[in-house]
């Protein structure tokens, strides 16, 4: 039994959120396997606005997203942006798992 392909997910962020996104992204310590998916986040970034993200790394950027929007040490301004971004990617979750569980 061959599995199918799973569609990308893309997010598209704006210059604030991209500016958060990379400064708060940048300030945490990784293990190192979500440290690779953060390091592609943050090296696409650097040049576009849209994160093309696969399984992995989708799953990984919105538990990060959770746990930095947790953080006590996260100013309100900063959760104001983050949560946007957070808001994609999870409409995006959701896309993937819909089309894995074949929904919709």
């Amino acid at each position: 039994m061959q599995l199918r392909a799973i569609n990308l997910s893309f997010v598209v962020v704006d210059i604030e959120e991209a500016a958060v996104l990379r400064r708060k992204l940048v300030e945490r310590t990784y293990t190192p396997a979500i440290a690779s998916h953060i390091s592609g986040i943050l090296q696409q970034l650097t040049s576009t606005n849209t994160l093309e993200l696969g399984g992995m790394p989708l799953v990984t950027l919105n538990a990060v997203l959770n746990d930095i929007i947790a953080d006590s040490s996260t100013t309100s301004d900063d959760i104001m942006k983050l949560q946007q971004v957070l808001h994609k990617v999870q409409i995006e979750v959701i896309n993937r798992y819909n089309e894995i569980t074949g929904s919709c």
